[in-house]
Parts: C-alpha cells; structure tokens; sequence
C-alpha cells in the first residue's frame, strides 16, 4: 500500500509522460529538476512524517531506493 501511495506521488510529480519503474531516474528519466525533487521530497516528508537528511536526500535518485527509503524511515518512526 505505501509503495502504491508513493508512486501515484511520483506520477503526480513526474514532468515526463513515460512510465515510472524502479528504475527511474528523478532527474534523467522523469524530468524533475533539483527544485522540484526537493519539493516532492518535502511533499513525502509531511504525508509520513518522516525526515530526510543530506546524504539520504543525494543517495535516493531512484524511485526503488526512496521507496526502500521511505519504508525504513516509517519503521523507524512506529
């Protein structure tokens, strides 16, 4: 469920029609700019009332790893 509330966010987000798999790229594949991707961050941030930090920020440009990300964020705040 939380994979499939996290994706409709992405197509939400996304400035290139093309399908989102777990391998996309924010920025190479799905059209968001740096701006925009901090902006959907923040978005996911207040939705699950999790935190994000730097290095996770830069390490996440892949749906699949802030999918990961996120669910290891919610388990830690539970």
């Amino acid at each position: 469920m939380l994979d499939d509330e996290v994706l409709e966010a992405i197509n939400r987000a996304k400035r290139i029609p093309v399908p989102v798999v777990p391998e996309s790229h924010f920025f190479m594949d799905l059209g968001l700019d740096s701006l925009g991707f901090v902006a959907f961050l923040l978005q996911l941030e207040q939705r699950y009332t999790i935190t994000f930090n730097i290095i996770e920020i830069e390490q996440c440009v892949l749906v699949e790893r802030l999918i990961e990300l996120i669910h290891l964020k919610v388990k830690e705040c539970s």
